[in-house]
């Protein structure tokens, strides 16, 4: 057992926000949690492998549903694999599975799926193989390999799951995502209140139920907000203290601000404003106290404070910094767009290929930076900057529309995906060019 007063004093002590930790979930911790379990719990996450406290904040389930011990063993194994760390940070409940099964999972995934899918969603080693080659038996051919994943994860029985691809299927809804999380009952009245409403039918929705979508759909018309896919991260209650705060301080009411609610957002404008930092849409990604910790260190290390960087958090960019003064890699806003553990495998990449590491080559992963080399070689083309605007696959098209139309695969070809260039070879030839 624990007490209020007892976790009180160890969130204060391990700088732990209390009202956020128990939010939506104040009972369990009470009736589950130990105080000796959840201090070693608490020393080890923030003490010993600085997990940021809105990680732990944001998943109060790590504090009581296994041990010290275990969280300990799942960490110390994952830490050595491929998977990006900074994932498994940020859904920490991972970390409370059973050792055995986490690493019968991981391997599983790596082995029949890749890491690419194991990043795309880390939630996935909560599951048991067990569940996820059932749901590859029973939708084969039905689901692409990707879903099988999200399918696995819902918290719907393979029956249930069933039902809700049949009325995705039936409805023209891609089958993948959000649509999981919701009962095949609930898609359907969902469905009738966009179409009534003429809103499209994308992931985003599934956030909310029907009752919620036309409550948002209400306060949005009477402020004038665009329906689209980012105001359902908020209830109608929400939109409209988020309105209020937009509109006292000349924001502009568009998709970032629904990242946070009212209240941060002010705290965000606040510190803006004290700092001197432009409000755009992506210091919405970060909270307010998070901000401040990012100028401390970007000021520190001279870069400049544009959106870019706050798609990272401090300990990232921290992290971040390090990784390009070790490699010489000049601290720019494109580097931001991989962690740091990324980062390291671009470096490596790019040196046992002689690639030039220049902002372009983080638009791309490690992986992807691999395949890109294969094809380039293949066809004969040099690898430079342009090249990493587009993935392996598309540069094997635009080199096939290049071949047939006779132009120079050149840089600045890659600048404009395949079927466009089609369309300006087809606009040329016509027009004589």
């Amino acid at each position: 057992m624990i007490t209020e007063i007892q976790l009180k004093i160890l969130c204060t002590e391990y700088g732990i926000d209390y009202e956020k930790l128990i939010k939506g979930n104040k009972n369990e911790i009470f009736q589950k949690g130990n105080y000796e379990e959840i201090k070693k719990i608490l020393e080890f996450l923030r003490k010993e492998v600085k997990i940021a406290p809105r990680n732990v904040e944001k998943c109060v389930s790590i504090l009581y549903i296994s041990s010290k011990e275990e969280i300990e063993r799942n960490w110390k194994f994952l830490k050595e694999k491929e998977i990006t760390i900074s994932n498994v940070e940020n859904c920490l409940h991972v970390l409370s599975s059973p050792n055995k099964e986490l690493k019968k999972t991981y391997n599983y995934i790596v082995k029949n799926y890749g890491i690419r899918y194991l990043n795309g969603i880390t939630s996935i080693l909560r599951v048991p193989t067990e569940r996820i080659q059932e749901i590859e038996e029973r939708f084969k051919g039905k689901l692409k390999k990707k879903n099988y994943l999200q399918a696995a994860y819902s918290p719907f029985s393979i029956e249930e799951i069933e039902k809700i691809v049949e009325v995705c299927r039936k409805n023209g809804i891609e089958v993948t995502g959000s649509v999981f999380y919701k009962s095949a009952e609930e898609i359907e009245r969902i469905v009738l209140v966009c179409k009534e409403n003429g809103i499209e039918i994308t992931g985003a929705v599934f956030k909310r139920t029907s009752e919620e979508i036309e409550k948002i759909v209400e306060v949005c018309q009477k402020n004038g907000i665009e329906v689209t896919g980012a105001v359902f991260k908020r209830t109608s209650e929400e939109i409209e203290k988020i309105v209020e705060v937009c509109q006292k301080n000349g924001i502009e009411v568009t998709g970032n601000v629904f990242n946070k609610p009212a209240e941060e957002i002010e705290k965000i404008v606040e510190i803006c404003k004290e700092k001197g930092i432009e409000i755009t849409g992506s210091v919405f990604q970060r909270p307010a106290e998070e901000i401040e910790k990012i100028v401390g260190i970007c000021k520190k290390n001279e870069i400049e404070i544009t959106g870019s960087v706050f798609k990272r958090t401090a300990e990232e960019i921290e992290r971040i910094v390090l990784v390009c003064k070790e490699n010489g890699i000049e601290i720019t806003g494109s580097v931001f767009l991989k962690p740091a553990e990324e980062i390291e495998k671009i470096v490596e990449v790019c040196r046992k290929n002689e690639i030039e590491i220049t902002g372009s080559v983080f638009l791309k992963p490690a992986e992807e930076i691999k395949k890109i080399v294969e094809v380039c070689r293949k066809n004969e083309i040099e690898i430079t900057g342009s090249v990493f605007q587009r993935p392996a696959e598309e540069i094997e098209k635009i080199v096939e529309v290049c071949k047939k139309n006779g132009i120079e695969v050149t840089g600045s070809i890659f600048l404009k995906p395949a079927e466009e260039i089609e369309k300006i070879v087809e606009i040329c030839k016509e027009k004589g060019i």
